[in-house]
């Protein structure tokens, strides 16, 4: 069944066998699956939620949130059905970015003017360029329907009504529509 041939290694075995072989190999592998099902049925505990979460929150870490048991309905006890829980999606993970340029005092006058209207900004440095960022986070700013898409669209409105003060960067070309979303890590 095992030859070695000029440095190669060679196996020959009727089809019989190869087929048992390889369903045997399935075999293994199914039943290595089945007893990780029957395993993992002992092991299920009360599904949690959070608690008190704020809407605009961005979920904290599982060992740092406060969770709950969700009572067990009279239902539930009867029929020994459980519901499963859905686990809950951050929404608030992008923030928008306004503006990038190189001077950091033409973007100052920007965060100011962004201020006025209600919407807080900071200016972050990554490399040599400097980024006027939302301070909030919101659902992602390119999908209409969404918080981020809403305030995306007033940064437009509000960003067309500046006028940079003399001496300064106008923007003038796109007026902050260039506005676009930043997913936070």
């Amino acid at each position: 069944m095992l030859q070695f041939n000029a440095g190669r290694v060679e196996i020959s075995m009727p089809y019989e066998y190869a087929i048992v072989f390889v369903l045997g190999i399935v075999l293994i592998a199914l039943l290595a699956y089945r007893a990780g099902q029957w395993q993992g049925q002992g092991r299920q505990a009360d599904p949690v939620v959070p608690v008190d979460m704020p809407k605009n929150a961005s979920l904290p870490s599982v060992d740092t949130a406060v969770i709950a048991k969700i009572p067990e309905s009279e239902a539930q006890k009867k029929t020994g059905h459980i519901e499963k829980v859905k686990m809950v999606e951050p929404l608030a993970d992008h923030r928008i970015v306004i503006q990038q340029y190189q001077v950091y005092s033409d973007l100052v006058p920007v965060l100011r003017h962004f201020s006025e209207y209600g919407i807080d900004t900071e200016i972050e440095q990554r490399g040599d360029w400097y980024f006027l960022v939302t301070l909030d986070r919101f659902e992602n700013p390119e999908k209409p329907g969404t918080d981020g898409y809403a305030v995306k669209q007033k940064i437009v409105e509000i960003g067309a009504s500046y006028r940079a003060p003399r001496g300064y960067e106008t923007f003038a070309p796109s007026l902050f529509s260039d506005a676009y979303g930043e997913r936070v890590r």
